[in-house]
């Protein structure tokens, strides 16, 4: 389930050459830093896969943090995990 994986996801933002004091608080003022260093490592050849889940965990959780909110989950659908549908 992702949330049980989210901080495994965020672990491979680990890859990234961030800047000394990089306070990873989910502010929005991180996410340009974290841009420009995931550019920088994609530019060296990085493995995209490897951030893809990474940066999305990051986002959702800034957008959660700046906004508020909370992440809920439907669970399992025809085998496949889904994020509760708002109605």
């Amino acid at each position: 389930m992702w949330l049980d994986e989210i901080g495994i996801e965020l672990s491979k933002l680990g890859v990234l050459a961030l800047p000394e004091g990089f306070a990873d608080d989910y502010s929005p003022g991180t996410l340009p830093v974290l841009e420009t260093a995931a550019i920088a490592y994609l530019e060296q050849g990085g493995n995209t896969d490897l951030l893809v889940r990474g940066l999305g965990a990051y986002l959702g959780e800034a957008v959660l943090y700046t906004a508020g909110g909370r992440w809920e989950w439907a669970g399992c659908v025809d085998g496949v995990e889904r994020p509760r549908e708002r109605g």
